[in-house]
């Protein structure tokens, strides 16, 4: 039998301890972490990938705003005292990919992220003063004592538009299966029947041939979003996102939409693995927003 080498079970070991404090946060403070099978949700759906996408994209497409205040639970093995910081303050988007994040604790601005659709910097006065910045979709390196936590990958999570479109896609179905997110080997989560869109290009050199760009992860029982997967060139996970306590919320003339309640981002080695919970509420879409909301200067 193979045995998973130290970095490896280092690297899940952080990942177990980083969620564990999250979901005590969330109010599972009582005792370990231990996610069970979920309860069935109904029958198992038959859809075909043009359905999908549709459904998806329908969704997104129907407001192009989205203004929620956010709580947030951060743990990284770069904040030493406390191990996890808890702050809270308020997110706007605006599609295609702008967003702007940010978060306070007493008195002052903890993390600041602002992108316009193209480039985006991130602001953590809180953590060394550090500021960051770049275009989407650049590759992500690691750079010393620096917490990672990506405008382009929040924005892509709140509109999986982005993600779909103007790219091929393969469908993939898959039976009731297991997978190590939270609590520990012996209690992992239980996933239900899936599917996976797989967003795929033809890769050059060196090797020809596809590369998957990211990897959406649905509930085929209830058609919600489980998990986002976006990946690296190399074809290493860049960042993952999970999704749970979808939600409905109505644009000014009524017509509801479906929201998340709340995501939990993961950058996982080679990066620091950062672990990122936020909670979103009082959602209000299709809704006016500053028009400097996303300058990066401010």
């Amino acid at each position: 039998m193979k045995i998973a080498s130290t970095r490896s079970l280092a690297v899940l070991g952080t990942v177990l301890g980083g969620l564990s404090l999250l979901l005590a946060a969330g109010g599972c403070a009582g005792g370990p972490a231990e996610l069970r099978e979920p309860p069935s949700t109904g029958e198992v759906q038959e859809k075909s990938l043009a359905e999908l996408k549709e459904r998806l994209i329908s969704n997104d497409a129907a407001f192009l705003t989205l203004t929620a205040d956010c709580q947030a639970a951060i743990t990284s093995p770069l904040l030493r005292q406390p191990p996890q910081l808890n702050i809270s303050g308020k997110l706007m988007l605006e599609k295609p990919g702008k967003i702007r994040l940010k978060l306070s604790g007493p008195g002052q601005t903890y993390i600041e992220l602002v992108g316009n659709g193209e480039e985006y910097v991130v602001r953590m006065p809180i953590f060394r003063n550090l500021p960051y910045s770049g275009k989407y979709d650049e590759p992500i390196k690691p750079v010393a004592d620096r917490i990672h936590f990506m405008p382009d990958d929040l924005a892509q999570a709140l509109n999986m538009m982005s993600l779909l479109e103007g790219k091929t896609q393969v469908l993939k179905a898959y039976p009731r299966r297991w997978d190590i997110v939270a609590g520990d080997i012996q209690n992992p989560v239980v996933y239900p029947p899936t599917w996976t869109i797989d967003s795929i290009v033809a890769a050059g050199e060196p090797e020809v041939g596809l590369k998957v760009l990211n990897s959406i992860l649905i509930d085929r029982t209830t058609e919600e979003v489980l998990r986002l997967d976006k990946f690296r060139w190399d074809g290493s996970l860049r960042t993952r996102i999970w999704y749970s306590e979808p939600t409905t919320a109505r644009k000014p003339d009524g017509e509801p939409v479906r929201v998340p309640g709340e995501l939990l981002i993961w950058y996982p080695y080679p990066l620091e693995g950062t672990l990122i919970r936020l909670r979103l509420t009082n959602h209000k879409v299709h809704v006016p927003v500053p028009a400097d909301a996303f300058d990066l200067r401010k």
